[in-house]
């Protein structure tokens, strides 16, 4: 039994030393006499190696005379279940697309999952296989399909700012609005990776803004704890919406603001004035998005904040900006939240009933619905407070 065993993987070591050099001739030799002699006991297993050893040094005529002779092309001997298309695209040293054309035609599965729940594809996504996920997607691969963790291909590119990719697959129709176990969407994965360029993409492809992840969060939340001002305002702009009757998000703003204005007074360094500056931007932004009447309780929480803060002509000048525009903040809650008396119909307040009507409408918020209004610029300023 023993000598039996040593010739086993003595002859596994040359079969794998042959497709090593590329050697065909003798790669045939090898298993003829291995058939002959029936030295091989798991002839499946046997040839499964050699289809590995043959895809990871990518010589194709070896590749090709193990199909031949009946290597499975969905073959996996180990415990993480990585087929040979799997092996190919991570391991593959040379040849790798050829390699994975001839697998296919040799009707490999091109969704097999791995043990992790992990395609071809979205292998190839993770380890930065560009080729390779470009020749997937082309030979129509499922852009839905989800590993365990509930990730998809977009979810993947959105994550890793992979932009090119990423539109191909949209392109190809991948779903945009797909949540994974966390309920995270793409949309989720690229404004927590701060990439610009992917949000505007999935913005303008019409993506679902307000999906809400399993911790009660949409993207304009973590918008807003990473005070990214340009994101908040591309989320904004594209139509998020921003509930005035709710206070969900603007206590999340308050809490933000009420951090980074702590520290800024606590340690007066540019780079946590500049943090502060930027959470009462967002803050700014999102106040005007929700547009008026507010919460009295929200001009309390301002007023209650405002007096925490010192006077002015004892802080140094990076201090004094956040200050100041604190106090234009402060003033914006006061400005939204007041209580006017029955006022005429005059075209600003026509404008602004007509803006709180679409708004209602469209389910998105202010800011969207003064953008998407045939009025002059002039009333578009004064509805958003820029006059």
């Amino acid at each position: 039994m023993g000598n039996y065993w040593c010739q086993t993987v003595e002859l596994t070591s040359q079969v794998v030393g042959a497709i090593h050099d590329g050697n065909l001739l003798l790669l045939k030799e090898l298993n003829e006499a291995a058939n002959e002699s029936s030295i091989v006991s798991d002839n499946k297993r046997f040839l499964g190696l050699q289809l590995h050893a043959a895809i990871e040094e990518g010589h194709l005529k070896c590749l090709s005379y193990l199909l031949q002779i009946g290597a499975d092309p969905c073959y996996y001997y180990c415990v993480d279940r990585m087929t040979p298309l799997h092996h190919a695209v991570l391991k593959g040293k040379r040849n790798v697309i050829e390699t994975c054309r001839i697998l296919l035609d040799a009707k490999a599965d091109i969704n097999a999952q791995n043990i992790w729940g992990r395609t071809p594809l979205i292998s190839a996504i993770v380890n930065f296989k560009t080729m390779a996920a470009e020749f997937l997607i082309g030979e129509n691969a499922n852009l839905n399909i989800q590993d365990e963790s509930g990730t998809t291909p977009l979810m993947v590119c959105a994550s890793y700012n992979n932009h090119d990719l990423l539109k191909k697959l949209l392109l190809k129709d991948a779903n945009i609005n797909q949540v994974d176990a966390k309920g995270r969407t793409a949309l989720h994965f690229a404004v927590v990776g701060k990439h610009i360029g992917v949000i505007k993409e999935l913005v303008s492809c019409n993506c679902m803004l307000s999906t809400y992840d399993v911790y009660g969060h949409t993207p304009l939340h973590a918008a807003i704890t990473k005070c990214h001002t340009e994101i908040t305002d591309i989320l904004i702009h594209g139509g998020i919406r921003v509930i005035s009757s709710s206070t969900h998000i603007i206590d999340l703003c308050f809490k933000i603001v009420h951090s980074t204005v702590t520290r800024c007074l606590a340690y007066h360094s540019e780079s946590d004035c500049a943090q502060a500056i930027s959470s009462l931007e967002c803050m700014h932004q999102v106040l005007i998005a929700m547009g008026p009447p507010l919460k009295k309780s929200i001009y309390q929480k301002a007023l209650r904040l405002e007096k925490s803060i010192p006077k002015l002509d004892s802080l140094p000048e990076c201090v004094q900006r956040v200050v100041v525009f604190f106090n234009k903040v402060t003033a914006l809650v006061a400005q939204i939240t007041a209580k006017n008396p029955k006022t005429m119909d005059t075209l600003q307040n026509l404008s602004r009933r007509a803006c709180r009507q679409a708004t209602i409408a469209s389910g998105h918020n202010v800011t969207w619905a003064v953008h998407h209004m045939d009025i002059h610029t002039f009333l578009k300023d004064l509805i958003l407070f820029k006059s």
